[in-house]
């Protein structure tokens, strides 16, 4: 498995997760903004300790920023977005 699919994925799960905190602890506005940046920023210490990926692994600076923000947004917003809308 390639470096930026893994980060693809990470990100995805990081996401999801981070909407599963919001909705658990019904979090809104900033709190819930402070969650998602925090799992973002999460990912990094992770890519780097657990996976152990290095910044030569990727094409360039831009790929470890944001591959996998995309997934990240959708996994996080959309379902918190949805929840708190049908309550």
């Amino acid at each position: 498995m390639s470096p930026a699919l893994k980060v693809y994925l990470l990100r995805g799960l990081l996401g999801l997760l981070s909407s599963v905190i919001c909705i658990a602890f019904k979090l809104t506005g900033n709190l819930g903004l402070s969650v998602g940046i925090f799992m973002y920023g999460f990912s990094f210490l992770i890519m780097k300790h657990v996976l152990k990926m290095r910044p030569s692994d990727f094409k360039g600076p831009e790929e470890i920023y944001f591959n996998g923000l995309a997934p990240f947004l959708a996994f996080w917003i959309i379902p918190w977005v949805v929840f708190y809308n049908f309550i």
